[in-house]
């Protein structure tokens, strides 16, 4: 990609990179902070919790109680904390929180081994303080566990393609298989990334180091399908096959069945509304301008890494399209620190362009740069700012204005013998 000013890349990670661990750590300390302040549930976590606190390790197998869909190990993980450390909010949220602090750990990892100081911190803080991915983390819901795998699979299939040998990257390769198959029990992001995420990885030892080797690299592909096969008859196919759900989120799928021009116009919409929500920003024209621009110059710098990510958002769109899974508002939120990374790279690519030497036209290449590094600003600063009036609008003793915990003790001490309570 010609050459840059070698110090930007090698000697600031070393101390600016603290940066991003920083912001993330602020980001764990807000998480921390909301889940102490023990806001009361609301319907849709009351409905999760009580499949989690009152049916049995065994009978979390199975169709769960008010429609309700989780991945069976994270409901099994719930349960555990709900049994070991009380029923309480704290205790109940406790699973989406770590799995959101979980998240701003890989975000620093990624920061770290593949951006530059300026890139590392605009993904931290996008991760740490989107308005989207902050209020479902705040939920008693698996969405935080899905963002987390969803970030880390890509990056762990980044890193085992860039093993400096063969045998090496095998190995690699086998710990990510391990990882996906496990991850794939405690997120639906793990199972939705994986397909593409191997293919990444395969391609990438394929290119490199033969098809003996790639072959031996997608070997241990036979315990993801065993275990994934294991989860869908367990859990997946009672959430796929659930009635109520299919007919809720209808509406949400591309019209396929309506022919090739309506679902191409429902993809083109598609890109403002995501961009809103669950992504956080307005200025959708700009952040996936912006975000495709980056992953271009991960690819073009880092080969699978780019690859990987961009292959996140591509998913989510194929599992619509298939009518598996609708890339709408929460349901597609699995890939939206993958979009992060995306338009965070976007800077590295400015400070690329910046650094450049090889250029003839100093001035087309300072604008170009100077082009990118203000779109990815100004969509960030909007992202950043829109997370923090969602964070000024929580209360602690209510949740959006609803407060079930004190109508429940209120309908109690009200109750007289013989009431009866609905």
């Amino acid at each position: 990609m010609g050459r840059a000013n070698p110090g930007i890349f090698r000697r600031a990670p070393t101390y600016y990179h603290w940066l991003a661990s920083a912001i993330a750590f602020a980001g764990a300390g807000i998480l921390v902070y909301w889940c102490r302040m023990a806001r009361p549930l609301w319907v849709d976590e009351e409905m999760i919790a009580l499949n989690a606190r009152w049916r049995s390790f065994a009978d979390l197998a199975g169709p769960l109680w008010l429609d309700q869909t989780a991945p069976l190990g994270w409901l099994a993980l719930e349960r555990a904390a709900l049994v070991t450390f009380g029923i309480d909010e704290r205790a109940a949220r406790a699973l989406p929180v770590l799995f959101g602090i979980s998240t701003l750990a890989v975000a620093v990892w990624i920061g770290r081994r593949w951006m530059t100081p300026l890139g590392a911190a605009i993904l931290a803080a996008l991760c740490a303080i989107a308005p989207w991915l902050v209020f479902f983390t705040l939920e008693l819901k698996h969405y935080s566990a899905d963002t987390c795998f969803a970030l880390l699979l890509p990056a762990l299939a980044a890193w085992a393609s860039e093993a400096d040998n063969g045998d090496r990257a095998v190995r690699r390769a086998a710990v990510w298989w391990t990882i996906a198959a496990a991850g794939s029990w405690l997120s639906n992001g793990a199972t939705f990334v994986a397909p593409a995420c191997a293919a990444v990885l395969v391609g990438r030892i394929w290119h490199l180091y033969g098809v003996r080797e790639a072959a031996r690299s997608a070997a241990p592909g036979i315990v993801w399908l065993i275990s994934f096969g294991a989860h869908y008859m367990l859990a997946l196919r009672h959430a796929l096959g659930n009635d109520y759900l299919e007919t809720y989120w209808r509406f949400a799928f591309p019209p396929v069945s309506d022919g090739l021009g309506e679902t191409v116009r429902w993809i083109q919409h598609w890109f403002q509304t995501f961009a809103v929500k669950p992504v956080g920003t307005a200025r959708w024209a700009v952040f996936w301008v912006a975000t495709i621009a980056g992953y271009v110059y991960a690819t073009a710098r880092h080969g699978a890494f780019g690859v990987a990510f961009a292959a996140v958002p591509v998913s989510a769109l194929a599992l619509g399209v298939f009518q598996i899974v609708p890339p709408f508002e929460r349901l597609g939120l699995w890939c939206v620190p993958a979009l992060y990374v995306g338009l965070a790279s976007g800077a590295d690519a400015a400070v690329w362009l910046a650094f450049q030497s090889r250029w003839r036209l100093p001035l087309l290449r300072l604008a170009s740069a100077t082009a990118v590094v203000l779109g990815v600003g100004v969509v960030s600063l909007d992202i950043v700012g829109n997370g923090m009036n969602e964070l000024r609008a929580k209360s602690p003793d209510n949740n959006y204005g609803l407060d079930d915990r004190r109508a429940v003790r209120r309908v109690l001490a009200l109750r007289q013998p013989g009431d009866p309570v609905l």
